[in-house]
């Protein structure tokens, strides 16, 4: 993987999850309904860590190598530089070429309408 050029050390873990050190800084999310599907992953990277415990609650379903820890104990932010891991990233998905042809005007409107509404984040 790109990032174990730059860090040594790093594994896969769990189902989806990536670690170094011993501290999860990657995890990966499926969701599938009928007729779409929602696939996201994260990076922790200079994120406040604090906030991960206030924020979350602990969750029932946890991998073995968690073992119990809280968040605090279990999480970490990646140490590289923003620049290396922007390239690590660019190399990892051959995203090489910057496109302007994205929905704009509708994501747009799906932040305004939806993702941007406490009723919508804070649902659970």
């Amino acid at each position: 993987n790109e990032l174990a050029l730059h860090l040594p050390g790093v594994v896969w873990a769990g189902t989806s999850d990536l670690v170094w050190r011993d501290r999860k800084f990657s995890g990966n999310s499926l969701r599938c309904k009928r007729q779409h599907l929602v696939y996201h992953g994260t990076l922790l990277y200079d994120f406040p860590l604090d906030l991960v415990g206030q924020l979350l609650r602990t969750p029932p379903r946890q991998p073995a190598y968690r073992a119990g820890r809280s968040h605090g104990d279990f999480i970490g932010n990646l140490p590289l530089k923003r620049e290396t891991l922007r390239l690590a990233i660019i190399s990892a998905f051959g995203a090489l070429d910057v496109t302007g042809n994205w929905p704009r005007q509708r994501t747009a409107q799906l932040i305004a309408e939806k993702y941007s509404q406490p009723s919508w984040n804070a649902r659970l």
